[in-house]
């Protein structure tokens, strides 16, 4: 990059500054200049208004770009943390696409695109052939053929017949990715081993293609291979436990998968492979594994103590009952004894009173006085005797005894006055009292109230 020396210039030649080791450059249809900078990131600079910037969405996934591939709005861009696929005009990350395979590196070092619209990617581990949806489909290594792996940085370039040359440390290595030929014998893996809570259980996969084992063992280990000699080390596997995670695990030259605390429930273990050029088994090896419940999980256990315990809510429900109504039993025969007491306290007290006023008029010669009273007395004798025989009266019959009751009183005391009145809203013969229960109070107020100078009471009886 050259700058005059001139003033406007002196913030954009500070800005450069800061960006050593500009690895390469590329100048879009915007005239806008595209930098990458192993430790500075991805810059964009845009000449014509010298405006400077980083491009953070990527560089905070990666602080080192090495190489960039524009492909229409999309930059495929090499850095240490693998490929990223960057969309310029939205500014947007699309992926980020890990290519170290078994390797313990994830640095990129230059991109390419074949007339067949794959891309490939030198590395420190060989190249990578990434397919359309930026998956890596093919691992390229010295069992393919390459006489080094280690590659540098920005080292590419594609000639007019579709030859890829990428530089590295031990020369150029290039290449026609169209006449690559493609090992298409690619048998299904096989089950080589079965570890259950780090003990092998080879047993179990001779059985049947069908493993069952209890609640306690599910810690699953399983062990594959693929008979497939051909550059087996390039040989990759790809698996997932139906039930547990519908997704498939990465490509992987590892050759066991691993499940812990698997939950009861029934699992099918599915297993694929390809080999050294990305061509997929045609079958999909399957077991099928059940991890049985815990006897207080089945079904039987839960509906017995289902069963058991609404048996139960029902039988507590049931005594309940039984104990309210046999309390409401003993309160009712209580208040019952209650109002029997008062009657038999009540009547004999009456009748007493009554005789004594009878015996009085007689021995006064008053004996029409109390022939009458006597007439008045007998009814009021048969009226007291048939409600005694029940619990509860009307209170119209209340009333007619309260009437005689107290005419029988002013045969012998007329000085006094009474009263009995009844609520217009009430209903005489729907409403029901206790019987003898008023007539008590209103014989303690008469003989009670009144003194010998003072006779002339008034007695009001309101419902």
């Amino acid at each position: 990059m050259f700058f005059s020396r001139n003033a406007e210039n002196a913030d954009i030649i500070k800005g450069f500054a800061a960006f050593r080791g500009v690895r390469h450059f590329y100048e879009d249809s915007t005239n806008t200049v595209w930098l990458c900078a192993p430790g500075a990131g991805l810059i964009r600079f845009d000449y014509l208004h010298n405006n400077l910037k980083t491009i953070d969405v990527v560089n905070s996934i990666s602080p080192s770009v090495r190489h960039l591939l524009a492909d229409d709005s999309v930059f495929l861009l090499a850095t240490d943390d693998g490929l990223l696929v960057y969309d310029r005009e939205r500014n947007k990350l699309i992926k980020q696409v890990d290519i170290k395979a078994e390797a313990t590196s994830n640095v990129c070092y230059a991109i390419q695109k074949d007339n067949q619209g794959f891309y490939w990617v030198s590395t420190n581990t060989g190249l990578r052939k990434v397919n359309r949806n930026y998956e890596v489909e093919q691992v390229y290594n010295t069992s393919n053929g390459l006489t080094f792996l280690e590659f540098n940085t920005g080292c590419t370039i594609k000639d007019a017949n579709g030859m890829l040359y990428f530089g590295g440390m031990g020369g150029i290595t290039y290449f026609n990715p169209a006449a690559l030929r493609r090992n298409a014998f690619s048998p299904p893996p096989i089950l080589t081993g079965i570890w259950v809570n780090d003990q092998s259980r080879p047993g179990l996969l001779k059985q049947s293609t069908k493993v069952e084992l209890g609640h306690n063992e599910n810690f699953i280990s399983l062990e594959f291979a693929v008979t497939n000699f051909s550059n087996e080390k390039n040989n990759r596997f790809s698996y997932r436990l139906h039930g547990l995670s519908d997704s498939w695990s990465s490509l992987s030259s590892g050759n066991s998968a691993g499940f812990t605390s698997l939950p009861p429930g029934d699992y099918i273990f599915e297993l694929k492979s390809a080999n050294s050029d990305g061509h997929w088994s045609e079958g999909i090896t399957k077991l099928e594994i059940t991890i049985l419940s815990p006897w207080w999980q089945t079904w039987w256990f839960i509906t017995g103590a289902s069963l058991l315990l609404l048996g139960l809510i029902a039988w507590l429900t049931h005594r309940r009952i039984l104990a309210i109504k046999k309390e409401a039993e003993l309160k009712h025969q209580i208040a019952e004894a209650e109002m029997l007491a008062m009657r038999a306290q009540m009547n004999p007290h009456f009748i007493f009173n009554s005789l004594n006023s009878i015996r009085e008029m007689i021995l006064n010669n008053e004996n029409e006085a109390a022939s009458h009273f006597l007439g008045k007395f007998a009814g009021l004798i048969r009226l007291t005797l048939d409600q005694s025989e029940r619990s509860f009266v009307s209170l119209r019959q209340t009333i007619s005894h309260l009437t005689r009751y107290m005419e029988i009183e002013q045969i012998r005391n007329d000085e006094f006055t009474s009263r009995i009145l009844a609520d217009d809203e009430l209903d005489t013969d729907e409403v029901l009292l206790p019987s003898m229960l008023i007539q008590p109070f209103v014989e303690n107020a008469l003989w009670h109230g009144t003194t010998a100078t003072r006779k002339n009471i008034n007695v009001n009886i309101d419902f």
